[in-house]
């Protein structure tokens, strides 16, 4: 394979580095967002004894910077792998010794598929006169699905109970795909409130023993009582909060119900993806199919 394919000027690779440029801005628009203490808990008695109430109060809005920036992110990630398929397409046609039409341009999209099935559907027969096996092969093995096909031709235990769905939702590309369809057609929807870490004090008089518990499951609305701590000595000093900032529509991989990464460490895992997927699918196309 030529190494030409690795140099940062290709459009892959240069749309690659403006996402990681997008990132560096995110995390100094969130760390900034952070810095004004944006979210509180205030404590507040109950009809039970022992028992105290802790309200959400967000004083600042979140910046629609942040959504922007990650929109754009998104996009140039979505779009780096489009040139990607765009070059190895235009590529196993030189031999043809012709140019790529207008509507052939418009084919050389990136397929981001949940299932085998999804995958072969999106091979038309208008795709498939410009897409020989090279490039085929080269899109199936970067995949959210392709793990977990391997597995059940194996015939590796257990796998057989899994879905395809459901182990392509957390996959980096099923998410970029998502956002970046739903970024078109309205802003990324940015959620403030999700724990990542709750503890209190206690004054010089503490004593006793303490219990939090969740009022319902995050994010919370402002406003909405978050959780209750029940105690059998005094109220506590201080409850502290540590929290994330989350996007709606891109799960985490944790299993944890409350565990969710922080959006730019959630978007770095999104780049790593994509350059993992873009450095297999060159590999890939450098090396002849082992089935049609």
């Amino acid at each position: 394979m030529d190494e030409d394919w690795y140099e940062s000027e290709r459009a892959w690779w240069a749309k690659h580095q403006h996402a990681q440029d997008h990132l560096e801005r995110l995390r100094g628009v969130c760390a900034e967002y952070r810095s004004t203490n944006p979210l509180e808990v205030h404590p507040e008695p109950t009809a039970v004894p022992g028992e105290i109430a802790y309200r959400l109060r967000q004083s600042a809005p979140i910046p629609v910077a942040i959504s922007l920036i990650v929109g754009d992110l998104v996009h140039c990630l979505r779009s780096s792998l489009d040139s990607l398929v765009f070059g190895i397409v235009r590529d196993s046609l030189d031999s043809l010794d012709r140019d790529l039409t207008d509507a052939e341009e418009r084919l050389c999209q990136f397929p981001i598929c949940s299932s085998p099935k999804d995958f072969n559907k999106f091979f038309t027969k208008s795709r498939l006169k410009i897409m020989d096996d090279r490039v085929c092969c080269a899109l199936h093995g970067v995949q959210p699905f392709y793990w977990l096909e391997n597995m059940k031709m194996l015939n590796v235990e257990g796998t057989n109970a899994i879905t395809y769905e459901a182990d392509s939702r957390f996959h980096p590309l099923t998410a970029i795909g998502r956002l970046s369809n739903i970024d078109k057609h309205r802003r990324l929807n940015i959620v403030a409130w999700w724990p990542r870490l709750i503890y209190w004090t206690q004054g010089k008089d503490g004593g006793g023993e303490y219990q939090w518990r969740p009022a319902s499951a995050p994010p919370w609305s402002q406003d909405e009582i978050i959780g209750h701590m029940i105690g059998t000595g005094p109220k506590p000093k201080h409850v502290f909060h540590d929290f994330n900032l989350a996007i709606t529509g891109a799960p985490s991989h944790l299993t944890d119900r409350w565990a969710v990464l922080d959006l730019p460490d959630q978007a770095n895992e999104w780049l790593v993806g994509v350059d993992v997927a873009l450095r297999q699918m060159i590999s890939d196309y450098a090396q002849p199919p082992t089935h049609p």
